[in-house]
């Protein structure tokens, strides 16, 4: 039997009753299949004897593991992202925009606190530096600049001989 209500079926059909069901924390099982009775199967017994079952909850579910957001501020983004991987967490890229105050590339902000707890398997995004805003630095126009005149070779320097 896999169910309680096919186990509740098959008791009635040769006059017995269930008495009573009792989940079973954790166990391999899936959950609320039948796992076990008393009176144990085959056991002969007097008609309308009252039968308890056991059944399954299903495999214990995982312990939640908490891990602290560390301060990522300043740090580069891309160890940030492996440093993050590293201790369960996810960790998403935000574009911050321009900062003076922050290199292209580093962490300039985070929307998880530091030392906050977290789950492990929790996302945390960080927002990133462009860097300095580029300046544009206009063409100055062109300067025109007038001939030069020359006078020709003044030849009264000679050597006379």
């Amino acid at each position: 039997l896999t169910s309680p209500d096919e186990a509740k079926i098959a008791l009635a059909k040769v006059n017995l009753e269930l008495l009573s069901m009792y989940k079973e924390e954790f166990n391999d099982a899936a959950p609320g299949t039948v796992i076990g009775q008393v009176p144990e199967a085959g056991t002969t017994v007097f008609a309308y004897t009252s039968v308890r079952i056991t059944i399954s909850k299903g495999a214990e579910p995982p312990p939640v593991v908490m891990v602290t957001v560390p301060n990522f501020w300043n740090a580069y983004a891309d160890d940030v992202v492996l440093r993050g991987a590293g201790m369960g967490l996810v960790v998403v890229k935000e574009d911050g925009g321009y900062s003076n105050d922050v290199a292209a590339g580093y962490v300039m902000g985070q929307h998880t606190a530091p030392d906050t707890q977290v789950e492990q398997g929790s996302t945390v995004v960080i927002v990133v530096s462009r860097g300095p805003a580029p300046v544009s630095v206009p063409t100055p126009p062109p300067v025109s600049t007038p001939p030069v005149n020359i006078p020709p070779e003044n030849n009264n320097n000679q050597e006379q001989g």
